[in-house]
């Protein structure tokens, strides 16, 4: 008994000595910004009669300071504030420098990275704006034209706090009205974001600069990339520099941030998007925000997941500019992956908040800046070999519509038949026999046993997705998102090969086909009903309708009656337009989007009121002619 005891008990000790290692001291921080870099007046710099801030532009890491024609640069002091854990900044803060030469600053981090910025002093007496904020909201300035972001809830006050800083201002007017103070309050006589307004510098000498002024109810990004619009390529990614304003301070650098930020600079990659699409003269882009050595790096906007990859979504072919957001956010109120329950932050779309875009000096108009349908935002299990699969099917194909598959399966290729490979991408491993089993188990060329179909449904496919699916697609009449535009995913090949699909690129809905057209037609798509055509057949639901397996139609039309009283609803669906023609309206961003593409294009916007309500009208019309041919199963 001794014997076993003293064994017992040095194997604890094995255990507590091999087992238990001290944790490793957490990575140090690696901030290294120069926060403020301000000429002070008074002993530091005598010369100058009132303190002068310089404009920081993080992305590009430089520091533009103008002071009044006259001053001697050669000796000018500059007081500096970085990040509050870098070790230190050289030349040091306090120091005189002469800047009749651009000086490059280096800031350190605590982890040893550094940081170069290059600070140019400019000595005139041309007034020149270097920083606006209207309610400590900053403006982005492009040239001589200022946007302006402020709060929707509060678009209509009046009286604005200002801050504005530059160079040798004495006097500046707001349409007309001097601003007393160009760090306190200012009351505009009518608060319009569907004008511009003239904002007019005047220096000593009575000369003048004039900026234009421009509001927005809706948050501002800005790109900057070396060779403007033309420069952004289709792949790879170019580097550029992106700057968001979101008035509601919805922004987060880091999962722990306890409160949001207004104003978000990072270098980032940029590349055009999609396929088709990339003729059209206003261009859909991704994005990748990255650290100074090209590298990912996540963060959250308007509130959504931490992720290093966002989408800005043109929404050309749309006369309303809201048809995908819209349809996809009615989705998402529709269905949750099955695996919901083990991931409850999976989304089985895309969520995104429409923004204003402007690259370099060019106003490029309203687009909808989104998350992305991939591994992360689906959720499904990460590892390449027994986890998750995503597969998104890019064209129409008898592959993609399940008809049957049209050729053999080649893992070290990222595509097949239409599909392309989403997750796991890697050659060699692109696990392509998942979704070709699925496809030869649905096709009945491949698989043309019905009773083996009926009894193994369940095994191949979540059926409470796919019937959402159906009447969602049919509901929308989002035409091109049979086969086409839509994800397959399963969430643990491990446990369950179960897909699922996820819908995207629904601009063709909601009574317009995907050229803008008009779409008056009514059929039930997907495998139609006897004496009516259908409209972009495809064999899964041709056999669920033919087969009635687990009495399909029966279910099919049980959850089209639940959802026709809520979600489909149609004063449901007339509140969403009328919000998002509302923000349009309200912000006055959608009059600027009609200004900027008023051309001949078949796409140029329709303006809102009339769009929004031909959607509503459709609709109507539309439900009705759905309801009757559901019911009539």
């Amino acid at each position: 008994m001794k014997k076993k005891m003293l064994l017992c008990s040095l194997m604890l000790i094995g255990l507590s000595f091999f087992g238990c290692s001290e944790k490793s001291d957490p990575p140090l921080p690696s901030a290294k910004q120069i926060n403020a870099f301000v000429f002070k007046a008074g002993a530091l710099n005598p010369e100058l009669t009132s303190s002068v801030n310089g404009k920081i532009d993080e992305n590009a890491k430089t520091v533009q300071v103008v002071v009044p024609e006259g001053i001697d640069l050669s000796a000018l002091t500059p007081t500096i504030s970085i990040s509050p854990t870098a070790t230190g900044i050289e030349p040091a803060s306090g120091v005189p420098q002469n800047f009749n030469v651009p000086v490059k600053y280096t800031v350190t981090a605590a982890d040893g990275t550094t940081a170069v910025y290059t600070v140019t002093v400019i000595a005139t007496d041309t007034p020149v704006l270097t920083s606006f904020k209207m309610d400590d909201i900053p403006a982005v300035i492009v040239g001589k034209t200022i946007y302006c972001p402020v709060r929707i809830d509060e678009i209509d006050r009046t009286t604005r706090t200002l801050s504005i800083e530059g160079g040798s201002i004495e006097k500046l007017t707001i349409d007309g009205t001097e601003a007393t103070d160009l760090n306190g309050t200012f009351t505009f006589q009518a608060f319009d974001v569907a004008r511009t307004y003239p904002i007019v510098l005047t220096n000593r000498l009575g000369e003048t600069t004039e900026y234009t002024l421009v509001l927005t109810g809706l948050p501002v990004v800005l790109i900057q990339i070396e060779g403007g619009v033309e420069a952004i390529p289709d792949d790879p990614k170019a580097p550029c520099g992106f700057t968001l304003i979101d008035p509601q301070g919805r922004t987060k650098r880091l999962e722990t941030d306890t409160e949001g930020n207004v104003h978000y600079a990072n270098k980032a990659g940029i590349e055009r998007r999609g396929a088709y699409s990339q003729r059209f003269d206003k261009k859909s882009y991704s994005i990748e925000m990255q650290d100074d050595a090209g590298e990912e790096v996540d963060a959250s906007f308007f509130g959504l997941r931490f992720d290093g990859d966002w989408i800005l979504d043109a929404m050309w072919v749309d006369h309303a500019r809201m048809r995908n957001r819209l349809c996809t956010d009615i989705w998402n109120t529709m269905n949750r992956p099955y695996h919901f329950d083990q991931e409850p932050e999976a989304v089985n779309g895309t969520r995104g908040y429409f923004v204003e875009v402007i690259i370099n000096d060019e106003y490029r108009g309203l687009y909808c800046m989104t998350e992305k349908i991939d591994r992360k935002q689906l959720k499904v299990k990460k590892d390449v070999e027994t986890g998750g699969v995503v597969f998104k099917g890019d064209e129409f194909t008898q592959t993609t519509l399940f008809n049957y598959a049209e050729s053999p399966i080649d893992n070290n290729s990222d595509t097949w038949c239409g599909f392309e490979a989403e997750h796991p991408a890697e050659p060699g491993n692109m696990r392509w026999e998942t979704i070709e089993e699925l496809v030869k188990f649905v096709s009945s060329t491949d698989n043309p046993d019905d009773v083996l179909f009926a009894e193994q449904l369940n095994d191949h496919l979540d059926m409470g997705n796919v019937i959402d699916y159906l009447i969602f697609v049919n509901a929308t009449c989002s035409h091109d998102n049979f086969g086409k535009n839509i994800f397959w995913s399963i969430y643990n090949t491990k446990k369950d090969k179960r897909f699922f699909c996820t819908p995207w690129d629904m601009d063709g809905s909601f009574g317009r086909n995907s050229d803008s057209g008009l779409l008056e037609n009514h059929t039930f798509m997907g495998f139609g009903l006897p004496g009516q055509p259908a409209y972009n057949e495809t064999e899964l639901y041709k056999r669920l309708y033919r087969v009635n397996p687990d009495d399909f139609k029966t279910k099919l039309k049980t959850r089209w009656n639940e959802l026709k009283t809520t979600q489909l609803a149609p004063a449901t669906v007339a509140a969403q337009i009328n919000a998002y023609k509302e923000l349009f309206l309200k912000s006055g961003a959608y009059e600027r989007e009609m200004n900027r593409w008023s051309g001949d294009s078949e796409f140029r916007c329709t303006p809102i009121e009339d769009e929004a309500q031909y959607m509503i009208d459709w609709y109507g019309r539309h439900y009705n002619a759905l309801d009757s041919y559901i019911n009539g199963l």
